[in-house]
């Protein structure tokens, strides 16, 4: 979270960082009906089983998010002399997914939604606790937009459809980033004599970011790779 606050302090509104900020502080509704603690923030994944679905990866999307929404920005305005509102950009990004976390549970195979998480969605959620908490109407709409088509409203502001593509870019990013990380372990996994279970993978994912198997495999070849799953689930072999 001490990652998001120095973010959130780049934004140059006093009134719109003080609001981020303690948003970031208690990511949790105002509303005591709400009872689902989730998952703890910092090993939270940013979803159950698509991008990002491993401890740590609600953090590693958001800041990334943060960053490609705000790169857009930058083309917006310097490529085509656009007005675009970057403290907006910046709160939305950082809050999008905030509620995430509360809506999820970790099981042995992997994470699931909570029973909260079928009443109201993490988008729900965010959107009516950001309007409580009296955010500008703009970041609101971020928030509430940055499904796309998907939502129950599309983007209809630059801010908002530059966070909409950079979620929606690091999203696919990801994916394609732990397809090819299982297929690299694959090989490696049974060589260890382990299968490549559900079990294993998310064993394996929460220690080791698929990022770091690819960029291994890419670096330094089959045997760093093999080695690096060695280490993480512990186990012997040749």
């Amino acid at each position: 979270m001490e990652r998001f606050i120095e973010l959130a302090n780049e934004i140059t509104d006093p009134d719109l960082r003080e609001k981020t900020i303690k948003m970031i502080q208690n990511p949790f509704p105002t509303n005591p009906d709400w009872r689902h603690l989730g998952i703890e923030f910092r090993k939270s994944p940013a979803s159950t089983n698509m991008h990002h679905c491993y401890s740590g990866g609600l953090i590693e999307h958001t800041i990334s998010v943060v960053k490609i929404s705000s790169a857009i920005a930058d083309v917006l305005a310097s490529v085509h002399n656009a007005d675009v509102n970057r403290d907006v950009v910046l709160a939305g990004a950082l809050l999008h997914d905030i509620m995430k976390p509360i809506t999820y549970e970790e099981r042995e195979r992997g994470y699931d939604a909570s029973d909260g998480a079928k009443i109201l969605d993490h988008i729900l959620l965010a959107t009516v606790e950001l309007y409580r908490r009296d955010f500008p109407i703009s970041v609101v709409h971020i928030v509430a937009a940055h499904h796309g088509k998907g939502s129950t409203i599309r983007p209809l502001t630059l801010e908002a459809l530059a966070v909409h593509l950079a979620d929606t870019l690091d999203a696919e990013l990801n994916n394609n980033i732990i397809e090819g990380a299982k297929r690299i372990s694959n090989m490696r996994l049974k060589e260890l004599g382990c299968s490549m279970s559900q079990e294993t993978l998310k064993k394996l994912f929460d220690k080791v970011s698929p990022y770091k198997i690819v960029i291994t495999r890419q670096k330094d070849g089959r045997d760093a790779v093999r080695k690096l799953i060695k280490g993480a689930l512990d186990v012997s072999g040749d």
